[in-house]
């Protein structure tokens, strides 16, 4: 998509402001050109499998674990999965696919595609009954697989990683990418993931998506909550160890990774790196260049470390002045 921006900016200016590989945060958009594709089908398939029935909780997280083995495999064949890893209690676990979905694969070459992990699913015991259809259209499939869905809650917080394919090159750290989701998801943290590839097509031009996302095979979400009824200083030691502890797990297996900003930690450390990546310096220039008062603010926008917000409840929320630092 290519914006078109019309206005009395100096052309020199309007240059930069149109340049879709230098972009701000904020535009006017006059006119769109759209990029129009061939109908492409898919096949949406949704199962699922827990512990119980003669699952014991290592089988389980054996059939996970061969799931994850796959990553690269099925990122690679140009398919896009979206599943969950539920913690119920009492040691037992729930995995969800909710759902896999084949863009491009017949019914037949997506059997193809899956049956070896679910070869392996039931050589471990674990029995899974699909329910997969092929839709001839993409806006077909997706209204089929992807409801909508309620994510936010005054009582809630997020966090995620984008978990790069680095962390499957050796098997020292696919263990401890492995490890450390499992350790999450064990103590309580349920997890919904995705498996995807989101590297830039031939031929596209470069832009300031977080430079994390071309690179990753695991885009992973998690939550903490607390009551209602808690107090501030309760609720911030929850967001803390949450923060710190919880998703710091995540953090140290791909340092220089960076996470998903619309599901992410208000507390994520070094923002500028995990939302931006590489072009934080450039979209900085470009923030003081554009809106040197700071007119637009936003807590994890582009220049929002010259601002801070005088919290008068002690949370990293909005409720308070905002004043320059």
């Amino acid at each position: 998509m290519v914006a078109v921006v019309v206005s009395s900016i100096p052309l020199d200016q309007q240059r930069v402001l149109s340049d879709p590989s230098r972009p701000g945060t904020f535009g006017v958009v006059t006119s769109v050109i759209s990029r129009v594709h061939p109908k492409v089908g898919v096949t949406v398939s949704t199962f699922s499998f827990a512990t119980g029935s003669g699952v014991s909780v290592d089988t389980f997280w054996a059939g996970v674990r061969s799931y994850m083995e796959r990553f690269p495999a099925h990122a690679d064949a140009g398919t896009y999965a979206y599943f969950w890893v539920l913690a119920l209690g009492n040691d037992s676990f729930l995995f969800l696919m909710n759902p896999f979905f084949a863009v491009n694969h017949t019914l037949a070459e997506y059997n193809a595609l899956v049956q070896p992990w679910y070869d392996e699913l039931s050589s471990l015991g674990i029995s899974m009954a699909p329910n997969s259809t092929y839709y001839d259209n993409f806006y077909d499939a997706w209204m089929a697989g992807f409801p909508l869905e309620t994510v936010a809650t005054s009582t809630m917080m997020t966090g995620s990683r984008l978990f790069p394919r680095a962390n499957w090159e050796t098997d020292s750290l696919f263990n401890t990418t492995f490890n450390a989701l499992r350790s999450t998801i064990s103590a309580g943290y349920s997890v919904l993931a995705f498996n995807m590839k989101a590297e830039l097509p031939e031929g596209y031009t470069d832009n300031a998506a977080n430079p994390a996302f071309r690179d990753t095979l695991l885009h992973a979400i998690t939550s903490t909550s607390w009551d209602a009824d808690a107090s501030n200083a309760d609720i911030k030691a929850n967001m803390d160890y949450f923060t710190n502890t919880i998703l710091g797990q995540w953090r140290a297996t791909c340092p220089d990774a960076g996470a998903y900003m619309s599901e992410s930690d208000i507390q994520e450390p070094n923002f500028q790196q995990a939302f931006y990546g590489s072009n934080y310096a450039r979209l900085y220039k470009l923030k003081q260049l554009y809106d040197p008062t700071g007119l637009f603010y936003a807590p994890t926008a582009v220049g929002s470390e010259n601002w801070d917000v005088n919290s008068v409840d002690g949370l990293p929320d909005q409720n308070g002045r905002l004043c320059r630092v």
